[in-house]
Formats: C-alpha cells, structure tokens, sequence
C-alpha cells in the first residue's frame, strides 16, 4: 500500500491511495474542524488523567458533533491516525510495510 504523510500541528495522518479527493485542496478546506477535533480529543485525555476532577460533558458533546461533521472527510479520504482512530501513524507505517510517497507540513496553513 501507498500513502500520503501529513503533518498537522503536532499530529500526523496517513492518507492512502485508492481513495478520491483533491489533495491537498480537501484536507486544507477541513483543517479548521481537524484541528478542533485534535483539541478536542487532547482535551479529553487530559480530562481522563483527571477522572473525578473535570467535567466531560462538554468535551463528549464537542467530539460527538465533530466526528459526525468530519463524518465525509474521514469516509472520502480513508484517513489514518489519531483522533481519526487510534492507530500510530508512524508504527502502522512499519507494521503494514506501507511505502509513504509523499510527505507533506501543513502547520503554517
């Protein structure tokens, strides 16, 4: 298999061939609701470090009603990683023998 590596802030993603979208045109137009998403499930770990302590109420409806947003995004693109799902992007690489055509920083959009 083959795929497209992007880097997003701190988090990276694997985009793999046979899936249909204008790259990089798509991701860039979702990068706003990615990077909610991101914040949000940071957000939630933090909150499950502190179990008792925070309330996720807030953070649960938040991840809730972005997944169903991203819900095309992920279908369309067959995105892989975190938060997405909770595969390591570097470590499928390796595990899966997946050769990474492309590699592609799109922190400074």
């Amino acid at each position: 298999m083959k795929a497209v590596k992007v880097k997003v802030d701190e988090s990276f993603f694997l985009f793999p061939d046979g899936f249909d979208f204008p790259f990089p045109d798509y991701v860039i137009e979702h990068l706003p609701m990615i990077r909610a998403y991101i914040k949000a499930g940071e957000e939630m770990v933090h909150a499950m470090v502190n179990y008792g302590k925070e309330d996720t109420t807030e953070i649960q409806k938040r991840l809730t009603l972005l997944k169903a947003e991203l819900a095309e995004f992920r279908a369309r693109t067959g995105v892989i990683g975190v938060p997405f799902d909770m595969r390591d992007v570097n470590l499928f690489v390796i595990d899966r023998g997946i050769d990474v055509t492309v590699e592609i920083d799109l922190t400074e959009r």
